[in-house]
């Protein structure tokens, strides 16, 4: 009895977990694509002339050096070797899916920067602090520290670790996420609605991994259960 109960309550939670994950993507793609519409269309963003005047007010040598160093924490460089890692560590760990997903999801973050940037071709704003070559939208830092910080969260959660360890690790990469974001802004290299695409964008693909992630995950183990 009890191992024709567990099916029934893990496909439940299976399936409001899938809901809750479809509502959240739904929602990404509506926001970007409001987004883009505008920035097709040359508008102006009331939101990005105010951030950035205010950014301006705030800059100093000291903050410039720091935020010179948070920013790679979402480079290209940084989070391709950081994917590597982790995929490595967890297929050494017996964990080879979740190294797969972490893995494509961060190549799926990468061909879809490229492939958005190409799309609505925005210049980058004027009189940045670093120079940065290719489109500003959405912010490639951005959706690259959003999608590889959100898998940790997401492997950390699962992960065996004491819950007040969970926290201040979640707090940390959460941390991490929001201040490379802050960086594009003040370093000029990008508009705060770059950022903010980018942070949609980069959920996107979190999400949509998890989702089948925890699908074939649920499969396997119902699997399981009928041949028991």
């Amino acid at each position: 009895m009890q191992n024709q109960q567990c099916p029934s309550r893990e496909t439940k939670t299976l399936t409001v977990q899938l809901i809750v994950g479809l509502a959240i993507t739904l929602a990404c793609i509506l926001l970007f694509t409001e987004l883009g519409e505008d920035v097709s269309q040359r508008e102006t963003f009331v939101v990005d002339l105010l951030l950035i005047r205010w950014v301006e007010a705030l800059r100093s040598p000291g903050v410039t050096k720091w935020m010179n160093h948070v920013t790679d924490l979402g480079s290209v460089t940084w989070l391709t070797m950081a994917t590597i890692i982790t995929t490595i560590a967890l297929w050494r760990r017996g964990k080879l899916r979740d190294g797969v997903m972490v893995a494509a999801g961060m190549a799926a973050t990468s061909i879809l920067n490229t492939a958005l940037k190409d799309m609505y071709e925005r210049q980058r704003p004027e009189d940045a602090l670093i120079h940065e070559i290719g489109y500003s939208f959405p912010s490639g830092h951005a959706m690259g520290a959003m999608a590889f910080y959100s898998f940790l969260l997401y492997l950390m959660i699962k992960s065996t670790w004491q819950p007040w360890i969970k926290s201040c690790t979640g707090l940390l990469l959460l941390g991490i996420i929001a201040v490379v974001g802050w960086s594009r802004v003040y370093l000029g290299v990008h508009y705060p609605t770059d950022v903010i695409a980018g942070f949609v964008a980069g959920a996107f693909i979190v999400i949509t991994s998890l989702c089948i992630r925890e699908t074939y995950r649920r499969y396997r183990q119902r699997s399981s259960w009928s041949s028991s």
